[in-house]
């Protein structure tokens, strides 16, 4: 069994607005008024979440009532794609639309987009298999589905993939070496190729 950790939540932190949802549409709008903040930054809330739930997974171990695998961090993936500037930290600013950046929360600041809800599972899925999220590649299938773009989704994939520890793939230093061969070797071939059309 994992336990899954949540994310901070805008409409919590400073300079959140109240918001409406509209029962039969759904649609989230904004008022003017100031919501009431519980945390100063995203970081003060997904720490608070990070220890609440290390100390309810530490508690669970310690009494051997429930048999807790591993915590899921998905709130701290939310963080380090805001941190690492894949996805927007205010989804209140002007330009929140149009900053280019990944919105991982609905409008109403509570729950995640496709997006957020996209990196979730990549995190859960890297947790429960102990696979590279980033092993999914440019074709995967749900983020296609989702609508999510192939650069959106690849960006999302690393920061799971980072959060979890996988280690991004580094060329061997002979790979290098073969480019640079392969590259000489093909300008050699080149320099003859007009060497003979010119004879």
């Amino acid at each position: 069994m994992f336990l899954y950790q949540t994310w901070a939540r805008p409409n919590l932190v400073d300079g959140a607005f109240v918001t409406l949802t509209d029962e039969t549409t759904g649609a989230v709008t904004r008022t003017g008024n100031a919501a009431t903040t519980y945390f100063s930054d995203l970081e003060s809330m997904t720490a608070e979440l990070k220890a609440g739930y290390q100390a309810a997974f530490d508690q669970a171990r310690a009494d051997g009532s429930i048999g807790f695998s591993a915590i899921a961090p998905v709130g701290e993936s939310f963080l380090r794609a805001v941190t690492s500037g894949v996805a927007t930290r205010d989804m209140y600013a002007a330009d929140a639309l149009t900053d280019g950046l990944i919105d991982l929360w609905f409008d109403d600041g509570t729950h995640a987009s496709k997006y957020g809800s996209y990196l979730s599972a990549l995190t859960l899925f890297g947790t429960l298999t102990g696979l590279d999220p980033a092993s999914l590649g440019a074709g995967e299938i749900a983020a296609q589905e989702l609508g999510i773009s192939v650069a959106q989704a690849l960006a999302l994939q690393r920061v799971a993939s980072d959060q979890l520890g996988f280690a991004a793939p580094v060329p061997e230093p002979g790979t290098y070496a073969m480019l640079l061969a392969g590259l000489g070797l093909l300008g050699v071939a080149v320099r003859r190729r007009r060497r003979l059309q010119q004879a």
